[in-house]
């Protein structure tokens, strides 16, 4: 297909430029059957589309005229806002005097024009903000802002310029904030950025979500303001963690606080008793999450219905991986009535106790992210195995990192979940043990869990004339089964029998309460020694009913 010369021209609203003519011509509309769609109902497929990444929008009103007018007529299609600007910007623009005047004219001339466009790639960001805002009408807003105000190069006075006038756009229309994504690092507390925080809660009105992760380029100052600490000599007055206005929403629901330190829970003004979501993701500045702080969290959270914990604690050699032992908690039981999926995850998930103190009469699904530390392969210690067996039996969809268990340990889950339907198990991770003294950790894979041919077998049912019986396999229930193994994980041929078991053999129909495989992925780290899919199309297994993958690597 020939190269075309196509003209473009600039919008002065939304920043962008689109094509008016091509080799000189006017474009024409297609004449297609998509032009006779009527218009509610491409309204509902440019709507569909905007969980896409980029610009949907944007690219929706660019196609034809038609479309243009649908769009710009349409406010709900303007009202997801993403703002991610390019802090980086150009590196050598921060070049000093001396490397300057070694530059050649030809690199001095670039330089130039290179910092000119980042600087208009910023001015075109406002631009588009500007463009949304006005065209979502009095559209609820979703609003995602990921900025930072220093580079790897410094301090940017010209991202801080654009900070200020993105608040400027942004707070006249939090009336209409629904949703509110905030990851942002500030230079101090001078920020341009922190009103967006301390917003007055009598102007959020309609806020019902809300997830914050706030840096600084000084982490540990920043964090004491945010959580004060209780050092002698140290007065920080009021902590900025208690005056963030976007807490105290009257309708917030829905909250996620990203890389903080367990003091922000003590001190956050939020609606704890009206939230039916909670994430908290720990940080390790000062103190990671711990179980006392869990259960301490959901008491005061009667209403969820999905909550995920993150137990933190970040390793490297100045933060090293510390086994702390388990904390006593409250006899007091937490009921959290409408509480239907969990997710643990963390590095250091100190949770012993913690499962049978918590009363999660409509928990449905359970997610228990890895443990990498070599003390928790102990089988009667290992937070998976508590929380399945004390909660095991009411999951129909699970997902377990096996990576730090025993064999025993991984076999004791798969009994606690007899009657799970979505089963996941990964292998995410290895092993590692950080060594004192050499500021690096080791790799110890020995004695781990793996989905060997012997522990398959216990999944595959045993088929006689009248079908498989419930008594015969792990996880009678299990209709869709997701793997991801790892490298030492062979266990084609031990796969390939407990689907057929499963779906038997295409002419008679699964019996007892063993229920019949719909869907198995597997992810294996190695390459195919076994081709699976073939060997279960040789066997008369209908792949139309039967969704099989299997990716492998090498």
């Amino acid at each position: 297909m020939p190269f075309r010369d196509t003209l473009y021209t600039s919008n002065e609203q939304d920043g962008l430029q689109y094509p008016l003519r091509v080799d000189g011509k006017p474009v024409p509309s297609p004449d297609c059957a998509i032009m006779d769609v009527p218009d509610d109902v491409m309204v509902t497929f440019f709507n569909a589309a905007l969980d896409h990444e980029g610009l949907p929008s944007v690219i929706i009103s660019h196609v034809s005229r038609r479309w243009r007018q649908l769009s710009i007529a349409t406010p709900t299609l303007w009202s997801k806002i993403d703002i991610a600007p390019d802090v980086e910007g150009y590196p050598r623009r921060y070049l000093s005097a001396d490397a300057m005047a070694a530059l050649s004219k030809e690199e001095v001339a670039l330089h130039g024009e290179e910092e000119r466009r980042w600087k208009q790639g910023l001015e075109v960001i406002h631009k588009r903000v500007a463009a949304y805002l006005h065209r979502s009408g009095n559209s609820p807003l979703h609003i995602s802002l990921k900025t930072r105000e220093w580079s790897n190069s410094g301090y940017d006075m010209d991202v801080v310029q654009l900070h200020k006038s993105l608040v400027q756009l942004l707070h006249p229309t939090s009336p209409r904030w629904e949703s509110l994504k905030l990851q942002v690092s500030v230079q101090d507390l001078s920020s341009p950025l922190l009103p967006l925080l301390q917003i007055a809660p009598e102007r959020i009105p309609n806020l019902r979500s809300l997830r914050m992760k706030v840096e600084s380029h000084d982490d540990m100052t920043f964090a004491m303001f945010l959580f004060p600490i209780d050092y002698p000599g140290f007065d920080l007055g009021t902590p900025l963690a208690s005056t963030i206005g976007a807490l105290k929403g009257a309708s917030l629901t829905s909250l996620e606080v990203v890389d903080t330190a367990v003091q922000v829970f003590r001190m956050l003004p939020a609606p704890w008793a009206t939230l039916t979501r909670l994430s908290i993701i720990s940080g390790r500045i000062p103190l990671p999450f711990t179980q006392l702080d869990a259960i301490t969290t959901l008491r005061n959270c009667p209403k969820l219905v999905e909550c995920r914990i993150d137990f933190g604690e970040k390793r490297d050699a100045f933060y090293p991986m510390t086994y702390r032992p388990p904390q006593p908690l409250p006899q007091q039981l937490v009921t959290l009535p409408d509480l239907r999926t969990l997710s643990l995850s963390g590095e250091n998930p100190t949770v012993q106790g913690l499962p049978s103190r918590l009363v999660l009469p409509s928990l449905t699904n359970l997610t228990i992210d890895h443990s990498t530390l070599p003390y928790s392969r102990d089988s009667a210690g290992s937070p998976h195995v508590e929380w399945l067996k004390e909660h095991g039996y009411k999951l129909s969809n699970a997902t377990i990192d096996y990576v730090s268990l025993k064999p025993e340990a991984l076999l004791d889950c798969l009994q606690g979940l007899p009657n799970v339907v979505d089963l996941t198990l990964l292998c995410t991770s290895s092993i590692e043990e950080f060594v004192e003294g050499e500021e690096q950790f080791v790799v110890d894979n020995s004695g781990a869990a793996v989905l060997d041919d012997s522990l398959i077998s216990l999944l595959t049912p045993r088929i006689g004339e009248e079908g498989a019986e419930a008594q015969s396999c792990l996880c009678p229930q299990l209709q869709r089964l997701k793997c991801k193994m790892g490298a030492g994980e062979r266990n084609e041929e031990a796969m390939l029998k407990m689907v057929l078991a499963r779906y038997g053999d295409g002419t008679k129909r699964m019996r007892g309460s063993v229920r019949r495989i719909e869907e198995v992925i597997l992810s294996y780290n190695r390459p195919r020694s076994v081709d699976i899919i073939k060997e279960l199309a040789e066997s008369g297994v209908d792949t139309f009913h039967l969704a099989f993958e299997a990716s492998y690597i090498g």
